[in-house]
């Protein structure tokens, strides 16, 4: 039986490099559960339980998805100059764009470790990111024909206020 716990004893018996270079990703309009105070609060237990030191953190604030991550190029570029490792709260805050992430995976000049799941390989990790990417289309292509459906119908779609609404009804 899978036990999360376990396998952070192994982590913390095994971490030999306890320099960490943490980054954020926060979504402006995002009210979720990996908020940036949690992604925040996630690195700090890890890194006071680890007695590890974060020499720095970056943060991507971003209202779009959007394809360049200046704040990830700069906590990589950290790591590399201090040979330290890149500390990620959760993948769903990396993992939204494979192919970006790929590069990442691949930059073996730059090791990393999940707090929510420390002890995935960088193979592992490509496999979730990949079926995440699949996911991420199966659901725009569902919500899509939800949507054709309701102009179908006849239903009027987008914000009835656009002044709170969408960014589009802010044009």
């Amino acid at each position: 039986m899978y036990n999360r716990a376990d396998d952070a004893q192994k982590v913390k018996m095994t971490i030999t490099q306890r320099k960490f270079v943490a980054y954020y990703r926060h979504f402006e309009k995002s009210k979720t559960q990996n908020s940036l105070g949690t992604q925040r609060a996630k690195v700090a237990k890890f890194v006071e339980e680890n007695k590890a030191t974060l020499i720095a953190d970056y943060t991507e604030n971003e209202a779009k998805f959007g394809k360049t991550r200046p704040a990830l190029a700069a906590a990589i570029a950290v790591c590399k100059k201090n040979k330290a490792k890149l500390l990620i709260a959760t993948l769903d805050k990396l993992n939204t764009d494979a192919a970006f992430s790929e590069v990442l995976l691949d930059d073996t000049k730059v090791n990393f470790v999940c707090v929510e799941f420390p002890i995935a390989t960088r193979e592992m990790l490509k496999m979730r990111m990949v079926f995440q990417e699949w996911e991420n289309q199966k659901i725009a292509v569902r919500t899509s024909a939800a949507l054709q459906k309701l102009k179908k119908q006849g239903v009027k779609l987008g914000s009835p206020r656009p002044e709170i609404g969408s960014e589009a009804g802010n044009k």
